[in-house]
């Protein structure tokens, strides 16, 4: 740990401690004081918004306290529910897909790790690159849910509103084998010979998937373009999330 980093930790601590000062006029009355959108100082916003709508939720209906104050006991987490939380929220809570929701990400998770953790980022793979941002790379997020090494954890994937979380978490079955549902993910097999010309592509349901020239191309067993990508130049990128689009392109396919 660098002299900055240390500096950085006190700072955000002091900050924090004196965020939880500036309550204490409030103690009494913290649910409705957060519960109005009050502003709170030395926490990331998310986590501000987070505890606002807990308590939104708990004061027009006291009875799915138990549901929010059980869900933030899983020491994996430590008390951030916000993914199931926001899932469930259209215009108004629904407690029971929240529920859903969390019984399926708790399901994922023991105390300290994901269950399967090889087996979850293959499967997560499945709808989309998840990756989070680490200085100018991209990580396929740690287990450690404190983050010690400044690097994005499986706790910070799962709490944020992943449109590749919710669709994995869409296709679970709590009713069977966790690790099964997770194996089975796409069938894929790399084909192509050696040297520098070889033919290299995925075979994923007798589609064939190229990356050429700079775009990806779907073609099928008669070599018909199905679906291709723009080419990008180092001026100009057609999409941002290329290998998003050819995902999606293929969970489409029957």
């Amino acid at each position: 740990m660098t002299l900055n980093t240390k500096i950085d930790e006190t700072y955000d601590y002091r900050r924090a401690i004196d965020g939880i000062n500036g309550l204490t006029d409030n103690w009494n009355n913290l649910l409705d004081y957060f519960a109005q959108n009050s502003k709170v100082s030395g926490f990331l916003q998310e986590q501000v918004e987070e505890e606002q709508k807990k308590a939104q939720i708990i004061l027009q209906n006291k009875d799915v306290a138990e549901v929010i104050y059980k869900a933030e006991k899983h020491p994996y987490f430590s008390g951030q529910i916000r993914s199931a939380l926001y899932y469930a929220i259209d215009e108004k809570p629904d407690m029971e897909i929240f529920k859903k929701y969390w019984n399926k990400i708790s399901a994922l998770f023991d105390d300290t790790k994901p269950k399967n953790g090889h087996l979850l980022r293959r499967a997560l793979l499945v709808f989309g690159d998840y990756t989070l941002p680490v200085a100018e790379y991209r990580t396929l997020c740690v287990d450690e849910p404190n983050e010690k090494s400044s690097t994005p954890g499986m706790k910070r994937l799962f709490s944020s509103r992943s449109i590749n979380v919710k669709q994995l978490l869409d296709e679970l079955d709590l009713n069977n084998s966790i690790e099964e549902q997770l194996k089975k993910g796409v069938e894929v097999t790399f084909e192509g010979g050696l040297g520098t010309w070889a033919d290299r592509y995925l075979l994923i349901n007798q589609l064939y998937v190229r990356f050429k020239e700079g775009k990806f191309v779907v073609t099928n067993t008669t070599n018909t373009v199905l679906f291709e990508t723009l080419s990008e130049t180092f001026f100009q990128t057609s999409t941002d999330d290329p290998l998003a689009k050819v995902s999606e392109y293929l969970l489409k396919m029957p």
